[in-house]
Formats: C-alpha cells, sequence, structure tokens
C-alpha cells in the first residue's frame, strides 16, 4: 500500500478548493479502489481537494491515471 498525496494548482499557481480527482488503473476507464489513513478502509472515489487544494489516497502498488476537474480548470 502506497500513500499518494498532491495539491491541485490553478494556471497561475492559486490552491483550487473542491476539484475533483478521479483516479483510475493506469490505460483504462476503471476506477482504483482506494483508502483512507489505515490502508485497509474503502474512500470514495473521486477525492475532493481540501480548501488548500491537498489531497490524498493510499493504493496498492501499480500505475494509475487521475483526472483532475475543477471550476476555473482544465481537465487534464
Amino acid at each position: 500500500m502506497n500513500r499518494f498525496e498532491d495539491v491541485v494548482l490553478s494556471q497561475i499557481g492559486v490552491p483550487v478548493a473542491s476539484a475533483s480527482v478521479d483516479i483510475y488503473t493506469a490505460g483504462t476507464v476503471t476506477a482504483a479502489a482506494i483508502y483512507s489513513e489505515d490502508g485497509t478502509t474503502s474512500k470514495t472515489n473521486p477525492v475532493t481537494t481540501d480548501a488548500l487544494g491537498r489531497f490524498w489516497f493510499y493504493v496498492a502498488d501499480g500505475r494509475y491515471d487521475l483526472r483532475v476537474t475543477g471550476t476555473g480548470l482544465t481537465t487534464y
């Protein structure tokens, strides 16, 4: 189990609150199973960024794709 954490920033470097981050098994549109702090309790996918644009989750070893969407963001 690995912890992944990051921050979503706008194009001008401002943290984006309430952005949606979808986690997929790499190369697919299949939502990945993600977990909360203990690494065993399921967590809702997609995750939502906090007021400072931060998000985190635990995930099994492997490769994953993220899709970030939100107000004022270009989806990527």
